[in-house]
């Protein structure tokens, strides 16, 4: 994919903050942080969640957020329970993968940048697209940290 896309990431913590920050290099990227955004955005083509599991009804909020933004495709980045992707693409019917930040939170930006992303999916489909472009199209993260 070379195209820019509209990227999403909700929850701009220590985790969302640099993962917006390196996807920004190349696409249209919107910040959600607690409330949901006031603007309609339109075509999202992927959403990366970043907030806390932790946060009462996880799966549900996250299907929230698909619902109101639409995006093609989800990457849960949060660190979650056994069976909550699975949980979250029931629920919607779309495209979700897990994929579980490495490093320090002081770090994160740098400590992303250094180590290897990977990419859990339901199906061969939308792990090929989260790690061949839909994280960060043109395989930015490729390119800069190995995405695999």
């Amino acid at each position: 994919m070379s195209e820019t896309q509209t990227v999403v990431v909700v929850g701009l913590g220590e985790v969302g903050k640099p993962i917006l920050e390196i996807v920004s290099r190349r696409h249209k990227v919107v910040g959600v942080d607690v409330a949901p955004p006031t603007e309609r955005i339109k075509a999202v083509d992927v959403m990366h969640v970043c907030y806390p599991f932790e946060i009462e009804d996880f799966v549900g909020q996250t299907a929230r957020y698909m619902k109101l933004l639409g995006p093609s495709l989800t990457i849960i980045n949060s660190t979650v329970a056994v069976g909550t992707t699975r949980a979250v693409a029931d629920r919607t019917g779309a495209a979700v993968v897990h994929s579980p930040v490495r490093g320090k939170h002081v770090r994160m930006l740098e400590e992303l940048l250094s180590y290897t992303k990977f990419v859990g999916a339901i199906d061969p489909v939308s792990g090929e697209r989260a790690g061949t472009g839909g994280v960060c199209p043109d395989r930015l993260w490729e390119e800069t940290c190995g995405y695999e």
